[in-house]
């Protein structure tokens, strides 16, 4: 962590990557944050859809359950039922035929049966709703005074209908070759004074149940969700129909039943949170993890009535993976989308901060070399014409003027005089000016000096003076002032020859 906040104080270019990569990354991050919830919001959408489907699943069997409670009502006021004398007559009689017409007319009743207050069959249907023959002829042999439907329906008032819940019947599947599956409705049937005559009882087929649901199959199939798994569930959360036609539980055809394992058997209530919800009479939706098949599915649930809906529950499901296939395939997109970008962003973060601080890490290491005084150091290179540009040609024009200057001043401190013109600028140019004409003042003098001392031990006798390039006296030895004081009063009065040494020779002239 020290070395990397040691990289960021140091590294103009780690600088400008981060920097670069927070512009482009944050924008990225927050339109991935907001992509995502409006993700979740369709995926919760999209499983209200399956809550309407379940919904529409129980509305279809209340309204069809409901009518099944108005037929038995309604087939115990035909006339030919009315007439006693119509009554155990058998396979030829009135109300057979009319019974008959009846299964045939609503094609949903396996069995219509009619039986006196003393539990006796009166007359039973021998046609099903096919018009083909059945041997109903067993009905004959037992008597219902002991049935449940029967004692619970014998004392109805008029206009109530006893439902038995969905069971297992074995003779109406001895006669019909099937699984048996049916559903009781039982009212009294009353006559003309207003009493109780007979007790009219209807085994209504399954079947009618599970046509909605392989309907209700279809039409998800045709929205892309074939793997839907469609549920019926008891009062008490057992399975009474199980459509899963991707594992093998029935087709978009036919609904298969197994009792061995599912059907009155498993509880999915007690295991599963949307059973549990339906069960206890919510509608709605939810997400959770099938447990035998390992999946997120979404999940829809409805709750049928109690009046006439058989207290039954509806789920719908279906992998998350499907249901949202648009959505995940559009995250997946997204994701793939934000780390190409953010790769791109990084690489171009990389390549303008390289742009950027790779030509400033040139001109420091060079700036650095000739604050080092390492003045032989190669020139930056001009990558731009940019301000960069300008930075890196200024910087060689300073190691240029610097490494000439250098050379100005060492041949002026080795006494070449003779040049006057260095090619500088600036304060550059002046301090070499300044030097020169130091040099050629400290040359003058030394010369002057050393010729006064040449010739004071040539004849010390005589009097010698000298003077600069400006006429002005520089040395007097005592001999020569000597003579000058002599001579004071022929000179000028501002003549002080008590201090010759600075007085311009012209002065000896003036009046």
């Amino acid at each position: 962590m020290g070395n990397l906040k040691g990289l960021f104080a140091t590294s103009l270019k780690a600088k400008l990557i981060l920097f670069f990569l927070l512009v482009g990354l944050v924008p990225l991050g927050v339109s991935s944050y907001f992509n995502n919830n409006s993700f979740k919001e369709i995926k919760q959408i999209n499983a209200s859809n399956l809550a309407t489907s379940a919904s529409n699943i129980a509305n279809a069997i209340e309204k069809n359950l409901f009518e099944r409670y108005g037929d038995v009502q309604a087939f115990g006021l035909n006339e030919a039922i009315q007439n006693v004398n119509n009554w155990y007559q058998g396979s030829n009689a009135i109300i057979v035929t009319a019974m008959n017409k009846l299964n045939a007319m609503y094609g949903i009743y396996y069995v219509s049966l009619l039986v006196d207050l003393d539990g006796k069959v009166i007359a039973v249907n021998t046609r099903n709703d096919s018009g083909n023959e059945i041997n109903t002829s067993s009905f004959y042999e037992q008597n219902f005074r002991n049935a449940d439907w029967f004692v619970k329906a014998r004392n109805l008032k008029m206009g109530v209908t006893h439902i038995t819940p969905l069971y297992k019947d074995k003779k109406i599947g001895s006669i019909y070759g099937d699984d048996g599956l049916t559903m009781g409705y039982s009212s009294p049937v009353y006559g003309p004074y207003g009493k109780a005559i007979a007790v009219w009882h209807n085994y209504a087929k399954f079947s009618l149940v599970e046509d909605i649901f392989l309907s209700s199959y279809r039409d998800l199939s045709a929205l892309h969700l074939p793997q839907a798994e469609l549920t019926l569930l008891d009062p008490v959360g057992n399975v009474i129909l199980d459509l899963d036609p991707t594992y093998n539980k029935g087709s978009a055809t036919k609904v298969g039943h197994d009792f061995e394992k599912v059907l009155f058997k498993f509880n999915l209530a007690a295991k599963v949170e949307a059973a549990k919800k339906a069960v206890n009479g919510d509608n709605g939706f939810m997400y959770a993890t099938h447990a035998r098949k390992k999946i997120e599915q979404a999940a829809g649930y409805a709750h049928v009535p109690e009046d006439w809906g058989m207290n039954w529950s509806v789920l719908v499901r279906a992998p998350d993976a499907n249901v949202n296939a648009p959505i995940i395939a559009s995250e997946k997109n997204s994701m793939i989308i934000a780390t190409v970008c953010g790769i791109l962003i990084a690489f171009i973060a990389w390549f303008i901060a390289g742009i950027i601080a790779n030509p400033i890490s040139n001109v420091t290491e060079t700036l650095g070399k000739i604050s080092e005084g390492k003045l032989n150091t190669n020139p930056a290179p001009i990558t731009s014409q940019d301000e960069i540009g300008k930075l890196e040609e200024y910087t060689n024009t300073l190691l240029t003027t610097i490494n000439s200057f250098m050379r100005t001043a060492k041949e002026i401190l080795d006494g070449n005089t003779e040049n006057r013109e260095f090619g500088l600028a600036g304060e550059f140019d002046m301090a070499s000016q300044e030097m020169l004409a130091q040099a050629i003042a400290n040359k003058t003098a030394a010369a002057e000096m050393e010729f006064a001392a040449n010739a004071g031990k040539a004849n010390v006798t005589t009097g010698f003076t000298t003077c600069d390039m400006d006429l002005k006296l520089v040395s007097v030895n005592p001999i020569a002032e000597k003579i000058i004081k002599s001579v004071k009063q022929y000179l000028p009065g501002n003549v002080d020859t008590n201090n010759l040494v600075g007085t311009c020779i012209d002065d000896f002239h003036k009046e």
